[in-house]
């Protein structure tokens, strides 16, 4: 009986390790898609005026949403809801800004997207 009670105790320890490492590994991976800019430091950074700030700020709220859906899609899906977030996005704020202003924008949510390996 006691033989029997260790190995039930030791299987439910074992099952909750992994249980526990999974959940922290599907939070990391859902942090990653969590999109947190600063709108005030990026406006200085591609010397934004305040009608652009206003619609990069929507902008960025909507794609904060679609990379949100994203993040519990499955895996299958996951890529493409993501590559249709940055695709609308592009497209939105390419009308807002110059052309230097959207490739500085574009090299500074490519390299977000890469560290946080997105893409």
């Amino acid at each position: 009986m006691k033989r029997l009670f260790l190995s039930v105790l030791t299987a439910l320890s074992a099952v909750g390790t992994f249980a526990g490492n999974e959940s922290s590994d599907n939070a990391s991976k859902l942090d990653s898609y969590r999109l947190e800019v600063n709108n005030w430091k990026l406006a200085h950074t591609l010397s934004l005026d305040n009608s652009q700030i206003a619609g990069i700020t929507q902008a960025h709220d909507e794609l904060s949403k679609e990379m949100r859906r994203a993040s519990f899609a499955s895996d299958s899906n996951r890529k493409e809801m993501l590559d249709e977030a940055l695709r609308k996005d592009a497209l939105y704020v390419k009308k807002l800004l110059s052309r230097r202003q959207y490739q500085q924008y574009l090299m500074i949510l490519n390299a977000t997207m890469q560290n946080r390996g997105l893409k």
